[in-house]
């Protein structure tokens, strides 16, 4: 028989079985093994401290750029104030929307309104980056978030604030659209505490101390640590003696300030501290004692009260109608003015509705038992226009924001003085200087995008290096 008879078979049969195992086995010898995310190494280039917006973009735009990343949530909602974000607006400049509609918007123009209303402290350098990015904030909300703002419902008093057509529909889709690309995404998500951030004997950052739910400390070795865990909100008696507790609610209390507690460890100082957005919010009367306060307390003051026939109860026994005053910020001077020590009460007008959550308002049948549950104290006499039953909640101030945080470069390098920290970095409402005295409406969503887009850039070269 020829050379590739009957006799022959079997021997190509083992050649070709033996060529198959061997490419088999070379696949597991230089094949990398799929991450296994409940299990994440104990290394890595760049650790993101935070849950919000900013920390998951920040995280993302770095793995994009070839890093390893670490995602430590620090307790806050994965994507939990998107909503918020996407529902005040976006802030850009030579945009499509604006040339569409005529509207001269530049981003010196932007960089000047941001600057009068941050009264000029603004850190010129920050603001200039900002200004420098606002032609392309559309197109990188696009990218982050898969919607479009392009409205523009205020063009003569806000001509550089876009919305999209349907803000609610948008803002759950926009962090739907985030959560499903950081779960596809090689990130690892960390819930352990962050006890501390090691430096090398070079005064580079070096590792994460971390502790977990036993206790039992571990080191977890990173080149960059990102610090975008939000502000200082709900730690405000930890930098101002003048805002206590008591005088105030924080609006955000997830924001605890320990992204800043770290900085602050290592050498960083905050600046600006002495600036921060307040509004009046309704809460329960026994607001001090109350569990899960936040949770009975309306947000924000309702717009709808001034349809009714509520009053402000304030100091020495004046009812004061609602509708006498201007805007919130007077409401917040009144409150200033007594103490902390304001009332809402209104009548009859409310008692159908009976609205926020529940035990948020109480209701009281004579005029007596009313002025008993405001402190007992006298008046001269209930308005006429404020007929029983009546309802009464606590007037409080409530801290919406923190203008105040790191000082940081235009790369979002952390300082500490006149030196950089090596390989920390601040990204979102944790850093300083951008907005100066008061932030311009829209800003907060194109902040987080500025920053997550500089920060992850630089934090993943940096690791790199």
């Amino acid at each position: 028989m020829g050379f590739f008879g009957r006799e022959t078979v079997p021997f190509f049969s083992v050649l070709l079985l033996l060529t198959i195992f061997t490419v088999f086995v070379l696949q597991l010898i230089f094949q990398a093994p799929p991450k296994d995310f409940s299990d994440a190494p104990q290394s890595g280039d760049v650790a993101v401290l935070g849950g919000g917006t900013t920390a998951i973009l920040t995280a993302l735009e770095a793995s994009g750029r070839g890093a390893e990343v670490y995602l430590f949530p620090m307790g806050q909602e994965l994507g939990g104030d998107a909503a918020q974000l996407v529902q005040e607006g976006l802030a850009a400049a030579g945009t499509s929307p604006q040339e569409e509609r005529g509207l001269e918007m530049t981003p010196q123009m932007l960089r000047a309104r941001m600057e009068a209303r941050g009264q000029g402290l603004n850190v010129p350098a920050l603001l200039n980056a900002f200004a420098e990015m606002a032609p392309r904030m559309p197109d990188e909300a696009a990218r982050a978030g898969g919607i479009e703002f392009d409205q523009i419902p205020f063009p003569e008093e806000h001509p550089y604030l876009h919305l999209p057509s349907s803000p609610r529909e948008s803002a759950r889709a926009f962090k739907e659209y985030m959560l499903e690309t950081l779960q596809q995404s090689p990130v690892f998500l960390r819930e352990k505490a962050v006890e501390g951030i090691l430096l090398s004997p070079r005064g580079e950052v070096e590792a994460l101390l971390l502790k977990d739910e036993g206790g039992e400390e571990k080191t977890l070795y990173v080149r960059a640590v990102v610090l975008a865990a939000g502000g200082y909100s709900a730690a405000l008696d930890h930098w101002h003696d003048f805002a206590t507790g008591e005088e105030s609610v924080p609006l955000r209390p997830e924001q605890t300030g320990r992204g800043l507690l770290l900085a602050e460890a290592l050498g960083a100082e905050v600046i600006q501290e002495g600036y921060y957005s307040r509004r009046p919010i309704v809460c329960p009367l026994n607001g001090n004692e109350a569990a899960g306060l936040l949770e009975k307390c309306a947000a924000f003051f309702p717009g709808w009260l001034r349809q009714t026939q509520a009053h402000v109860f304030h100091e020495e026994g004046a009812f004061q109608p609602l509708t006498d005053l201007a805007d919130e910020e007077e409401l917040l001077r009144l409150l200033d003015s007594s103490g902390g020590e304001a009332f809402l009460v209104g009548g009859a007008s409310m008692q159908a509705a009976q609205p926020g959550p529940e035990g948020l308002w109480r209701e009281y049948r004579s005029p007596e038992r009313l002025l008993e549950g405001l402190g007992g104290r006298e008046a001269g006499g209930l308005p006429a226009d404020l007929e029983g039953p009546y309802f009464a909640a606590s007037l409080r101030v409530g801290v919406d924001y923190t203008m105040g945080g790191l000082p940081v470069t235009p790369r979002g390098e952390v300082q500490a003085g006149d030196d950089i920290l090596e390989g920390l970095y601040a990204a979102g409402e944790i850093a300083g200087g951008l907005h100066g005295a008061a932030r311009l409406p829209g800003t907060p969503l194109s902040e987080a995008l500025f920053f997550a887009r500089v920060v992850g850039e630089e934090a993943s070269a940096y690791a790199h290096r």
